[in-house]
């Protein structure tokens, strides 16, 4: 069960917003939820990581649970594959340096009456190895 007092950790959604450049090209950015950037306090639960090597390749993903409060609008939009969470954030700024990013993988309601949210995402890296 998760009190109010647990949600002592600030995020922030973003959506992919996908775009035509001027040769016919996709262009993909990721544009803050909300009007200013949704500010969101959340419980956060680190389950498990996983680190693999193939094809001169290191790839580590990061499973990583976020709950939130169900407060409507644009918040009952987000899905898998087209959000994900900027943790940790300041001011509703995202810190290049600091910010790492989990891609939503699902959602689900949590403690009936659509009370809070519980999004399941993950952190994915991927890097060339060294030879």
């Amino acid at each position: 069960m998760i009190t109010i007092g647990q949600l002592d950790r600030k995020v922030l959604i973003q959506h992919k917003d996908i775009s035509r450049d001027a040769i016919g090209g996709n262009t993909v950015e990721w544009v803050d939820l909300g009007d200013d950037g949704l500010m969101l306090s959340s419980f956060i639960e680190f389950k498990s990581g996983k680190e693999t090597d193939g094809s001169e390749r290191l790839n580590e993903k990061e499973v990583v649970i976020f709950y939130i409060r169900n407060i409507g609008g644009d918040i009952k939009k987000i899905n898998a594959y087209e959000y994900r969470i900027a943790y940790p954030v300041t001011a509703s700024a995202v810190i290049t340096a600091t910010t790492e990013f989990y891609y939503v993988s699902a959602v689900q309601e949590y403690e009936g009456r659509n009370r809070f949210l519980k999004i399941l995402t993950e952190k994915r890296t991927s890097e060339l190895t060294r030879l």
